[in-house]
């Protein structure tokens, strides 16, 4: 394992650490009560796994493809890069309102409460993808743990919006934890935050996100790989 994922793990570890010392609540509170556990709810975890896994797969394959835009923007001018990447920001901001502005996790709750379309979700959730990816593409220094968690948990409630009778704490839990580990492409990275981020009573159902989003992005790897590559010359 490298050497990088060593403060994030420590972090992780120390977080989840002090929540069981000092009996500490979640870093996020969710809503909406948890009622329990049922059998149909493994299927949600699957599910939700899935589609919020592959939301937060697009961060990451969007980054490389966009930083050739940034890239080639530095080459003519650091002012022009700026002033681009301002720019694109800005638009963006302006099509995705409030939501998708700062860290997310806050903005995401609000989305969770408000109950807003699934018109208005989906909006959130692309433009969130497209403001991540872009930002850290163009030299970010935030992380990219609460982007993707807001764009799981945005994913996990279109999936509520479609599906009903998923509860929303559980799609807000598994779906952020799912998006974490695609965007991260760490799994156990994305297992200590969502120790740490979740109640303990969904943590379970979040964790069987988890694999279920890595599978997503092993997939998506293997197909990346069977791709015939361009011949030179």
């Amino acid at each position: 394992m490298s050497v990088l994922l060593l403060p994030s793990i420590t972090a992780a570890s120390a977080a989840v650490l002090a929540q069981q010392v000092f009996h500490w609540e979640p870093l996020v509170h969710l809503p909406l009560p948890y009622d329990g556990f049922r059998l149909v709810h493994l299927l949600w975890a699957i599910l939700i796994g899935v589609v919020a896994g592959a939301a937060g797969l697009a961060v990451d394959r969007a980054v490389p493809l966009l930083r050739r835009i940034t890239v080639a923007l530095e080459a003519r001018h650091l002012v022009l890069m700026g002033a681009v990447g301002g720019l694109v920001l800005g638009g963006l901001y302006a099509i995705g309102g409030e939501e998708v502005r700062f860290s997310g996790i806050p903005e995401l709750l609000q989305l969770a409460v408000r109950r807003d379309t699934l018109g208005a979700i989906l909006v959130a959730l692309v433009v969130k993808i497209l403001a991540s990816s872009w930002s850290i593409a163009a030299g970010y220094r935030g992380g990219r743990i609460f982007p993707a968690a807001f764009v799981g948990g945005a994913a996990a409630l279109a999936m509520h919006q479609l599906i009903p009778s998923i509860p929303i704490s559980l799609a807000l839990a598994v779906g952020m934890s799912a998006a974490m580990a695609t965007a991260l492409r760490y799994p156990v990275v994305a297992s200590l935050n969502a120790a740490a981020m979740v109640p303990a009573t969904l943590l379970p159902l979040s964790l069987i996100g988890v694999v279920a989003a890595h599978s997503v992005h092993l997939l998506a790897d293997e197909v990346t790989a069977a791709r015939p590559q361009p011949s030179g010359g």
